[in-house]
């Protein structure tokens, strides 16, 4: 890492580095070779598909094609791979360009803090003005800088080492005069980035999650409907005169069924959490009107670890009666005891701020168990439970006693 002063403010400037990361580039570039020879084959025989469909003439033979409907269905399967074998060629060349030929620089001045981020010849740049509410943070997995921008959270790098991107933080929280960290459980109480507080047509007050864009996944459903049913509509025609179309046309139109399904669901219904004193209730609101599925009487915090070791933060609506006042580590697996109102990876934040938001509006308790107090209390129960529990439970407890 390069912290220098210039005339923009202050600028630190991190690359990669360390010989590793030189064994990932020399495996994406042989892996890239050979998507090359996948991309070109696959062009070449759409291109082949395309030029016999609409001249009826193979492109050099003398003899017929395949039936319609087969041909249909097999440029139908090869399009769609080749989408996504272009997009993973597109990812892989950006992270090969990552490792080997690209460039972090942040930007402290009097704009507010700029982020210019080169791989290869591209440069992008992002801007936060002077005056948005700014805190910084570190990642305790992967370890990468974050700024929370008025809700919106930003990755600025996660290049460098540890004590690297510590002293960054500290020399940009400085440059920008930001408030000192705030502790684990004083998270601010509002909605975060994405959700809305609505009025509901009954009058009451409902919590809805980024319905734009669930509006444009509506859109997105709907023109893959659309080329379903065209594709569905062709292959039946072809059906007629190819008996090798009709098992594709009978699969096509049970995809294109799902897809209208799921489009509807996205453009007419959506869940929301109800807000009232003393209880949250969540629903699923569509042209009838809304139905029930959910209420819960106390809220909770909870922190789990997926196999590669990646911390989840999960905001939890309990049932009435589904967790037992200051219980260690009670975990209601049941539907009807228990709904996730927002998970999040990496960084509580979201979570704790969500959680403290409904908490005040409906006057749930909140268990918030993923701070080191609530992490000493829990183990100090657990062992309290083992050791009461018998000879090997007593045993156990010693063993954590030890560690601890």
């Amino acid at each position: 890492m390069i912290l220098e002063r210039s005339a923009e403010g202050l600028t630190a400037r991190l690359a990669p580095r360390g010989a590793g990361r030189f064994a990932g580039a020399g495996f994406l570039a042989v892996w890239l070779a050979f998507w090359a020879v996948g991309e070109a084959f696959a062009i070449a025989f759409l291109a082949r598909g395309a030029w016999w469909l609409l001249t009826g003439r193979p492109i050099g033979t003398g003899g017929g094609g395949p039936g319609w409907g087969s041909a249909l269905a097999l440029g139908a399967f090869l399009s769609v791979w080749l989408a996504f074998w272009t997009l993973g060629g597109v990812l892989a060349g950006r992270e090969l360009l990552r490792l080997l030929w690209s460039e972090h620089r942040l930007i402290a001045g009097p704009r507010g803090l700029e982020r210019r981020e080169r791989i290869g010849p591209f440069v992008s740049r992002r801007l936060i003005p002077r005056g948005t509410p700014l805190r910084l943070y570190l990642l305790e997995r992967p370890g990468a800088l974050m700024a929370d921008a008025a809700g919106e959270r930003i990755e600025l790098t996660r290049l460098g080492s540890p004590a690297e991107r510590e002293e960054l933080r500290r020399a940009l929280a400085t440059e920008l005069v930001l408030p000192e960290e705030p502790a684990e459980a004083d998270e601010p109480a509002e909605l975060p980035r994405g959700w809305e507080l609505r009025i509901d047509p009954e009058g009451g007050r409902v919590l809805v999650r980024d319905l734009d864009a669930r509006r444009k996944q509506a859109v997105t459903m709907a023109v893959l409907t659309a080329l379903a049913g065209a594709g569905t509509t062709a292959l039946a025609i072809a059906s007629r005169t190819d008996d090798g179309a009709l098992v594709p046309a009978a699969m096509a139109a049970a995809l294109t069924t799902g897809f209208a399904w799921l489009q509807f669901r996205l453009a007419r219904t959506h869940l929301e959490w109800r807000l009232e004193s003393g209880r949250l209730a969540l629903r699923r609101r569509g042209p009838a009107g809304a139905t029930e599925l959910f209420a819960a009487g106390s809220l909770e915090i909870a922190e789990s670890r997926d196999d590669d070791g990646d911390a989840w933060y999960e905001l939890v609506a309990l049932a009435p009666g589904a967790a037992a006042e200051g219980a260690a580590v009670t975990r209601p697996r049941s539907r009807r005891e228990r709904r996730t109102v927002l998970r999040e990876i990496h960084d509580p934040g979201a979570v704790r701020a969500l959680g403290a938001w409904l908490a005040r509006e409906t006057q749930l308790p909140l268990a918030d168990r993923t701070t080191r107090e609530a992490r000493s209390r829990d183990l100090a129960a657990l062992k309290q439970q083992l050791a009461a529990s018998g000879r090997f439970g007593a045993w156990v407890a010693r063993q954590l006693e030890g560690r601890g």
